[in-house]
């Protein structure tokens, strides 16, 4: 056994087989080394140093080799798994014609001595890779479910503003201002261009009554169009039905099954107006007792505190103090424009 080779088992290399001048990565090499703990290929030392390593450009631990063969034009595949769990081929070319069956043999013996240790290890590496994979799959899932809240927060901002339009609309057809009906349906048909929901049916619906003047045929445009979001909200309920029961597993609110509730507050809230304009008190008032218990869904799906501002507009209501309506309905209006921007910001 020469110096060099005892020195490297007393440092622990062990060297189980080493040959001269291999071709890897479209480069040669001075050597390539398999010992008990890794395949080498590297610089060809020239003189020995306590604690000096050759400039090496691959090393392999051999816990991590799955499969290596030899073809007939004396280069070796080696196959290999990272800790990461990617996989890499390496192709070694040998220049002299023994020269694989040497490193094959050695190899071998290496893959055979590790026995337990190398299935321990690619137990303890499968194991690290599955829970790499499940925190991922969790993170992901997080990330579709904060996505998912924010979306149905925006669209029930969308819904509150296609909501406004549809009240000004109303307002505007007894008179048949249709300068303000037109604003108010290309502001609609805009936000039907950024809304999740299906409302084209319902915004095209309108051209034939704006074009004929036609108030009449507004009227019944405008209470389908009311129908249809309500419809498309149970359509979308479907569409995202994967979606809605992450959300219910990550107790995420609010979830599509609570959009139809926003929608019904503000219709009802809106429709009260639209009643205390007419000069129908008694209505509107009726209305109040809806919006409270709405309220409370609200409170507890989407976090919106309305129960104050509820309370003010009644008493307005009740006392016919008109200032006090258009300050609290105010007031209603712009809380639920604010708690949409907060959890959505500015689009």
């Amino acid at each position: 056994m020469s110096f060099f080779s005892l020195i490297e088992m007393l440092l622990g290399g062990h060297i189980l087989g080493r040959v001269k001048d291999v071709n890897w990565n479209d480069r040669e090499w001075g050597e390539m080394v398999v010992s008990r703990g890794e395949v080498c290929i590297q610089e060809r030392r020239k003189t020995f140093q306590f604690g000096g390593q050759p400039s090496s450009g691959l090393r392999i631990p051999t816990v991590l080799i799955a499969s290596s063969e030899i073809d007939s034009e004396h280069r070796m595949t080696i196959n290999w798994i990272d800790q990461d769990d990617t996989s890499f081929e390496e192709i070694i070319t040998f220049k002299k014609q023994g020269d694989a069956g040497v490193i094959a043999a050695a190899l071998g013996r290496a893959l055979k001595e590790l026995g337990e240790e190398s299935k321990l290890a690619q137990l303890e590496r499968a194991e690290r890779v599955r829970r790499q994979k499940e925190e991922q799959a969790q993170k992901e899932e997080f990330l579709t479910v904060q996505n998912e809240r924010k979306l149905v927060w925006k669209t029930a901002g969308q819904l509150w503003e296609i909501v406004r339009e549809l009240h000004l609309i109303t307002l505007s057809l007894p008179g048949e201002d249709w300068k303000t009906i037109e604003t108010s349906w290309r502001k609609i048909k805009s936000i039907n261009d950024r809304i999740v929901l299906n409302l084209s049916i319902g915004v095209d619906s309108f051209m034939p009554a704006l074009e004929s003047r036609s108030a009449d045929e507004g009227f019944k445009d405008t209470l389908n169009f009311i129908k249809l979001l309500g419809d498309s909200i149970k359509a979308i309920r479907i569409d995202r039905v994967e979606e809605e029961e992450l959300a219910q597993r990550y107790e995420s609110f609010p979830r599509w099954s609570h959009l139809p509730y926003f929608l019904l507050f503000v219709l009802t809230y809106t429709e009260t107006m639209l009643c205390y304009k007419a000069g129908d008190n008694d209505t509107a008032m009726g209305n109040i007792s809806r919006l409270g218990r709405l309220a409370i869904v609200l409170q507890e799906e989407f976090g919106m505190n309305l129960e104050e501002s509820i309370n003010l507009f009644a008493a307005g209501l009740e006392t016919g103090d008109s200032g006090q309506v258009r300050a609290t309905g105010q007031a209603l209006e712009d809380y639920l424009v604010g708690a949409v921007e907060k959890r959505v910001g500015h689009d």
